[in-house]
């Protein structure tokens, strides 16, 4: 599990450093949050995810901190979506702990559905634990 969550969380980074080529940035606006400075190495990537609406609009991005499984199953989520890879699907989850009236309850079936997550058991899914 931690093998896949890494995976595609360089996927994602390395998807934010491709789109510095297709999408215009203008380096003069302020950093989207207050711990990712302009002179940080990703700074550009992070700044084109938070623009395309990858990235939550939140002050603090915690690029130290550890994230939350469902966090970043909606990150995976945006990202396909703007890049048009988003599928909808008619579909329940095996997971008792997703309620269908959760508000990224699409992203988490778009995920279950292309096999980008599992559960910590066939019934659970636990989105607040973090990534280890």
């Amino acid at each position: 599990m931690k093998y896949i969550f890494r995976r595609l969380f360089c996927m994602l980074l390395i998807t934010g450093v491709l789109f510095q080529t297709a999408v215009a940035v203008n380096d003069s606006d302020n950093s989207p949050y207050s711990d990712v400075p302009q002179d940080k190495w990703s700074y550009l990537s992070i700044k084109k995810l938070y623009d395309l609406g990858v990235l939550p609009d939140r002050d603090l991005l915690g690029c130290d901190v550890t994230e939350q499984r469902g966090n970043f199953v909606v990150y995976l989520y945006s990202l396909a979506n703007v890049l048009g890879a988003v599928e909808e699907y008619d579909s329940s989850l095996p997971f008792t702990d997703i309620s269908e009236n959760d508000p990224d309850y699409k992203a988490y079936v778009w995920a279950w559905k292309n096999d980008i997550i599992r559960g910590v058991d066939a019934t659970t899914f636990q989105p607040s634990s973090y990534i280890k």
